[in-house]
């Protein structure tokens, strides 16, 4: 049964007494003029959530939301940072406050919290200045003695290394790095509003008096996980598929595919700890059509943002792998149906090229029809044809002719420590294969190699023990709707209005990639990642992608 999760949080900040306002001076980010005034605030902060049970995507795929798993929502510690400035853009941090006294407490399976307010005195803002909040989970240790002074653009563009194990820990504490997130006061429209406001600071009220702050509703902090996650899955479970090839002359039809496990690859390797949506009034003009704007939720309370600027965002070095993390020798895999958390990584549309966007990489075994488990197989460059061990010997022996003939007590073998690969050379085929004339092994000569090379017009890629690689779709985040492409496939480029946010991965979204089929064979070894735009890539994996927004069940009681 799927484990409910139930959390309220109604968590009020001490933000500074009066008898502690001297302490707030210029090196610690700011000063205040409003004469020593007293004023109340009250706040609650909401884990990463959907409204009531909202579960189901609007036309254009967001809103989508799901239960995760308790460690997601774990909170260990949490501080709240105060801002003041005139407006989000300018304000800094003048004080920060540690929550953590107020995390709730786990009870049993569940993670429940009692329903308690608690209203402290405050400095007032100075005139004409305003209070914000910034609220950081889990983070505590990272981020409480280095906000001081800070602006909201010194927390969302510069960029930090990712360390998985601080900001998505699993383990039974669970640490998820979590922070405000960029909130819109109206929903997607088929046109622009000039009305809409995306903020990620909350604005805090303050009352003159602590009756008024009793009564009151509190102003309301949406946090968001700092991570992407991922699940991949064969579609109807398990993971074995038969091939069904439309190419009724493929060798491989009816071949069967075991996926034996899955890695993410190009991860990003800097992130912001808040994110970063100062684009969002260019994004606000981006239509398909009549379609409603792509870039915002239609669930109210919150109103999300479904895109983001990321640390490689609007670069131009085409294939620089060095700020993403690749997979080029992999130790663990992932089960199928088991998660991967990733920073967030997003492009322009005129930059989506595969060596830039995050993809699934699939280990798997292939097995052909009746032949036995493990063996190795062959292909050249015929890509519909797929040899069993033995009938590529035979073959690669019948281009061995006149002084390049064997003799009668000769055979052609697979070496025992021969690697898989992708041969393209005589010298490759001799790393492969030998000769055996019954006593020792020995080398093939350099005009036997090239013989055999002829065999498959120039290339051979070799499987040892039928195991593959395959590369899946780069993951997509609005996908076909809104942003599906219809030009030329053979050369794409792609329309920043019609197609950004077509692929990448977004913090606090769920990406569920299921296999739906296989129509051929994959890679040898892990390949490069070629440098192209996705469209151009044929890929013999068909699989679907939902996104979803993680979200939890509310439930206020009392324990």
């Amino acid at each position: 049964m799927k484990k409910k999760l139930f959390l309220a949080g109604l968590l009020v900040a001490a933000l500074m007494t009066a008898s502690c306002s001297d302490d707030i001076s210029d090196d610690k980010g700011g000063s205040n003029d409003s004469k020593n005034e007293v004023g109340y605030v009250k706040v609650s902060i909401n884990l990463p959530s959907a409204s009531g049970n909202m579960t189901k995507a609007n036309e254009n795929g967001n809103d989508n939301f799901d239960d995760g798993v308790e460690a997601e929502y774990n909170v260990n510690d949490v501080i709240l940072a105060i801002f003041e400035g005139t407006s989000e853009s300018d304000a800094s941090c003048i004080n920060i406050e540690n929550l953590t006294e107020l995390i709730p407490a786990k009870v049993g399976d569940n993670i429940t919290v009692k329903y308690s307010t608690r209203t402290i005195e405050i400095k007032k803002p100075a005139e004409n200045k305003k209070l914000y909040a910034l609220v950081i989970a889990n983070g505590k240790s990272t981020y409480e003695n280095n906000l001081a002074g800070k602006k909201l653009s010194d927390l969302n563009t510069i960029a930090e290394p990712v360390d998985l194990s601080k900001i998505a820990d699993t383990s039974d504490k669970g640490n998820f790095l979590m922070t405000n997130s960029p909130i819109s006061n109206e929903p997607g429209a088929a046109q622009k509003s000039d009305s809409r406001e995306v903020t990620t600071l909350v604005p805090l009220t303050v009352y003159d008096t602590e009756a008024q702050a009793e009564v009151n509703s509190p102003d309301q902090i949406y946090l968001e996980r700092a991570v992407a996650k991922v699940t991949t899955s064969v579609k109807g479970g398990g993971n074995v598929l038969t091939i069904r090839s439309n190419n009724q002359s493929a060798t491989y039809n009816e071949a069967t595919v075991t996926f034996e496990g899955w890695r993410l690859q190009l991860t990003n390797k800097k992130f912001y700890p808040v994110r970063n949506v100062a684009d969002w009034k260019t994004w606000d003009t981006y239509y398909v059509g009549n379609e409603l704007n792509r870039f915002y939720g239609y669930v109210e309370k919150p109103y999300r943002v479904y895109w983001a600027i990321d640390p490689n965002y609007g670069t131009t070095n085409d294939g620089d792998l060095n700020k993403y993390q690749k997979v080029s020798d992999v130790t663990e895999w992932n089960e199928l149906g088991n998660n991967e958390y990733c920073a967030e990584n997003t492009t322009t549309a005129g930059q989506m090229s595969q060596s830039k966007l995050t993809n699934v990489l699939l280990k798997a075994k292939f097995r052909l029809k009746d032949a036995t488990e493990n063996d190795n197989l062959f292909m050249g460059a015929n890509t519909s044809t797929i040899y069993k061990e033995n009938d590529f010997i035979n073959l690669a022996k019948s281009k061995l002719t006149g002084e390049n003939a064997l003799s009668s007590s000769e055979n052609i073998k697979v070496k025992a420590d021969a690697t898989a690969k992708t041969i393209t050379t005589a010298e490759g085929v001799k790393t492969v294969f030998c000769k055996n004339d019954g006593s020792a092994d020995s080398e093939l000569s350099d005009a036997q190699a090239a013989a055999i090379l002829t065999a498959t017009d120039g290339t051979i890629k070799f499987y040892k023990g039928g195991v593959m690689y395959y590369y899946s779709t780069v993951i997509k985040h609005f996908g076909n709707k809104p942003t599906e492409f219809n030009g030329d496939t053979a050369n794409p480029s792609y329309e920043e209005d019609k197609h950004l946010g077509r692929y990448g991965v977004v913090r606090n979204n769920w990406y569920e990639l299921r296999i739906n089929s296989v129509s051929g064979p994959g890679e040898p070894e892990i390949p490069t990642i070629p440098d192209e735009p996705v469209d151009k890539k044929h890929s013999y994996i068909n699989a679907e992608i939902n996104v979803l927004s993680w979200a939890k069940r509310t439930e206020d009681i009392d324990i």
